[in-house]
């Protein structure tokens, strides 16, 4: 997009910053210093990098390697299925490999509409770009923002995969710091806790599935947990798990006041057959 500059001559950072873009905006499109610092003369038109033209907005076509599905649409919630390897929201416009952009071109608009200031519009959690399974969404102001406040109220149930038979505790609390790109167990830290609920020991393959429950939900929690007692999600890198075409987390089951949701897709046979 291009508009004709009326003010008195600037740079064309100048310039973009004076129609409202911030400095980390400006950085996040990866235009050089020599282009930021181009004379921009009154009356000389001011081209707007399609990012920050579209900037707030969700890319309407979905580009990620696998569909998700819609699960249920219930009173002002949406369910949905996320495969691995999907965002849950982008963070710039150009990003399609995420369930916003699936949405906006399946033409769910409502669910865009709510907390519009902010890339992650109507959803109520978010789970990792390599995780499975169940998200939700509202189309809610109101119940958005009752959520956020009093979402310590969830109980999250989810599926994981390690390699060898399980035997540590059922009952995994640990101190964390979730500062830095990697999550890591310290001595005084914020405390986590999950919970091994049900577990299945798969001798042929040598792995075992764990059904959990999850309290608090910090990034990456139920990953550095089970990797520190000595059982990494299998496909997990990050934290010492084996290489791998699939994930091993998935979540199953999303429980807070009066209403519940379950993603049944997860597939013990996936990983294996793999």
């Amino acid at each position: 997009m291009k508009v004709c500059w009326l003010h008195e001559s600037t740079s064309l950072e100048g310039a973009l910053r004076e129609l409202g873009f911030s400095k980390s905006s400006l950085k996040k499109t990866g235009l050089k210093r020599s282009v930021l610092n181009r004379v921009i003369n009154k009356k000389s038109l001011v081209e707007i990098p399609e990012e920050l033209f579209n900037k707030g907005l969700i890319n309407p076509k979905y580009s990620g390697p696998l569909t998700p599905k819609i699960i249920e649409e219930k009173k002002e919630l949406l369910a949905l299925s996320k495969p691995s390897f999907i965002h849950c929201h982008p963070l710039n416009y150009f990003e399609g490999n995420n369930l916003l952009s699936f949405l906006r071109e399946k033409k769910y608009f409502p669910y865009l509409e709510v907390n519009r200031k902010n890339y992650d519009r109507g959803l109520l959690y978010r789970i990792d770009y390599e995780t499975s399974g169940l998200c939700l969404l509202t189309k809610s102001q109101s119940l958005y923002e009752e959520f956020r406040e009093n979402h310590h109220e969830a109980r999250k149930i989810y599926l994981a995969v390690v390699r060898g038979n399980y035997q540590a505790s059922n009952e995994l609390i640990h101190e964390i710091s979730t500062s830095g790109s990697i999550v890591s167990v310290v001595e005084s830290g914020k405390t986590v806790k999950i919970q091994i609920l049900d577990k299945s020991f798969y001798e042929e393959h040598n792995l075992s599935l764990l059904k959990i429950s999850l309290e608090g939900g910090a990034r990456h929690q139920i990953r550095v947990q089970l990797s520190h007692s000595g059982y990494p999600l299998l496909g997990d890198e990050l934290y010492g798990g084996e290489k791998g075409s699939f994930f091993g987390l998935h979540c199953l089951n999303y429980e807070w006041r009066d209403f519940s949701f379950s993603d049944s897709s997860f597939d013990i046979n996936q990983f294996l057959t793999s």
